[in-house]
């Protein structure tokens, strides 16, 4: 069975059950993209990649919710909670971004929203 969607200017042909359950839309000419919550967590166990990392999460700014930094002296190190509502493979390229980076460790926790 198939359903034929028009969305202004482009047509969508669609098969049930062979489209995928997060997709992309159009709403009129306006790119509409699904995005998911989640939380990053970050270790910062060396100092010699902060502005590295700042520059990164400067890229995402506008997917990034809010931003908590801890120190922790007693370990050396720093902890970092990034919350962010992106698109999935948006998260998953910061994330990778990151965990990039030498002496910085990062994990990230989905919603099932």
């Amino acid at each position: 069975m198939k359903n034929n969607y028009n969305f202004g200017c482009i047509k969508l042909h669609l098969k049930f059950n062979s489209f995928p359950t997060r997709f992309v839309f159009w709403e009129g000419m306006r790119l509409i993209m699904d995005t998911r919550v989640a939380i990053i967590g970050i270790i910062l166990e060396k100092k010699d990649n902060v502005e590295k990392l700042n520059s990164i999460l400067h890229d995402y700014s506008k997917w990034i919710i809010g931003r908590m930094g801890m120190p922790y002296p007693k370990k050396s190190i720093n902890i970092i909670n990034i919350m962010i509502d992106a698109p999935q493979d948006e998260i998953n390229t910061l994330s990778g971004k990151i965990g990039k980076l030498s002496g910085i460790t990062s994990k990230v926790m989905y919603s099932n929203i």
